[in-house]
């Protein structure tokens, strides 16, 4: 089953940095 993760917030609000780290912990594509 795929898993489909949105984060949401202001220019500057660390999307990239957590999409990063849930890239690392969990394996999955950013």
């Amino acid at each position: 089953m795929a898993v489909n993760i949105l984060a949401f917030g202001p220019n500057g609000s660390g999307k990239g940095t957590q999409g990063a780290i849930v890239r690392d912990k969990y394996g999955m594509d950013h």
